[in-house]
């Protein structure tokens, strides 16, 4: 389980490795600077919400 979570962080990674990298020449710095905060705002937002879901029927069930 924790393999194919690292597998799947290393390919979301690459994509956005690859994404900023073919941008970068089209964008401004700033608006760079705005995406990639707004998706790391998101995806912390994400990885709280799968957390807790994941964690309320563990609860549950002790």
């Amino acid at each position: 389980m924790q393999e194919a979570a690292f597998a799947q962080l290393k390919v979301w990674q690459s994509g956005a490795i690859a994404v900023i990298f073919f941008l970068s020449p089209s964008i401004t710095l700033q608006a760079m600077l705005i995406l990639m905060a707004a998706s790391l705002v998101v995806s912390f937002g994400l990885f709280l919400l799968l957390t807790l879901v994941v964690e309320k029927p563990s609860s549950i069930r002790a």
